[in-house]
């Protein structure tokens, strides 16, 4: 280059392409005829590869052909005087576009598919007919139906209220959603045998089963739809009470944690925040009650055989087994 953009010189494929003013000024060729040449904004034409095009006064006229290579009845062609009109053809497709963005229409009359858009984005009609293409109605916000991909969607005043089907290799899901008051969904297997579960009724409780596990929480204070992760790690700064039950346990727990619960068919386990912690099992015919006092500085035991036994302090308490005496 020479004093860029005063002059600019590039060689590809086989050819050299130069530039002066960059990028008003262009042209050159390369070893395969392919061209581009072009006064900026004015006038330009280029043949890269299996495509042609050119532009006039660009934004406002462009042209393009593609699959150059091929007979003409499997080309397509496509024209712009924009924004105010285009057309593309290939084949027995055609399509127009008037005003763009706002209206537009398209049809194949091998496949019997057509779509009307406009004004766009509020209102589009799409029939698929033998395409594969989704089935869509839009008239937004008022009402929209989407049918296709394995899922059939209905929203009624966006985004309030919606309906909902989803169809997978493992099985389907159906539900419903009044925004941000309710958010429903179950899930069933090939077979047709319940799977999981989920609702939501904000700002009051939220309850998910899966996999024969259960999770119930209250409050349930953000206002968004199924996110597990969020009331995963976040759900204990609001929530003041959850509770999980499976695989025969119970976990149970208060706000930020500071009390909680856990219970299987061996062992009872309750935590007030170090402050106060017992734990309940029965061994042999007896039941045994352990009890430890401020982070597991003061700590006992128990039992109708043997009373009251003092246990070596825990600091930090309160000193349990990490695992419950049946092991789950």
């Amino acid at each position: 280059f020479f004093m860029f953009p005063v002059y600019l010189r590039t060689e590809r494929d086989g050819g050299t392409f130069h530039h002066l003013l960059w990028p008003v000024f262009g042209w050159g060729r390369n070893r395969r005829g392919e061209v581009d040449a072009h006064v900026w904004p004015l006038v330009g034409v280029s043949r890269p590869g299996h495509s042609e095009g050119g532009f006039l006064a660009w934004p406002l006229v462009t042209w393009s052909r593609d699959g150059v290579e091929r007979p003409t009845s499997q080309q397509a062609t496509s024209w712009m005087f924009w924004p105010f009109y285009g057309e593309r053809r290939q084949q027995t497709y055609s399509a127009w576009n008037a005003l763009w963005p706002f209206f537009g229409y398209a049809e194949d009359e091998r496949s019997d598919y057509w779509s009307w858009a406009g004004p766009w984005p509020l209102v589009k009609v799409q029939r698929p007919g033998t395409s594969g293409e989704p089935r869509i109605t839009r008239a937004w916000p008022f009402y929209s139906h989407f049918e296709g991909d394995g899922l059939d969607s209905r929203w009624y005043l966006w985004p309030l209220f919606n309906q909902r089907h989803e169809t997978y290799s493992t099985g389907e899901r159906h539900g419903e959603v009044v925004f941000p008051f309710w958010d429903h969904f179950v899930e069933d297997d090939r077979e047709g045998r319940r799977v999981g579960s989920w609702s939501k009724l904000w700002p009051l409780y939220q309850y998910r089963e899966q996999d024969g596990r259960s999770r119930f929480a209250f409050p349930t204070l953000i206002p968004l739809l199924h996110m597990p992760d969020i009331d995963e790690h976040y759900g204990w700064l609001w929530e003041l009470y959850r509770s999980e039950r499976g695989a025969g346990r119970t976990q149970e727990r208060g706000w930020l944690g500071l009390w909680r619960r856990e219970r299987d068919a061996d062992e009872v386990r309750e935590y007030a925040s170090g402050l106060w912690s017992r734990r309940k099992y029965r061994r042999s015919d007896e039941m045994v009650r352990e009890t430890s006092l401020l982070f597991g500085l003061l700590r006992w035991r128990e039992s109708s055989a043997c009373g009251v036994e003092f246990l070596a302090p825990a600091f930090p308490g309160p000193g349990w087994p990490a695992r419950a005496r049946g092991g789950n």
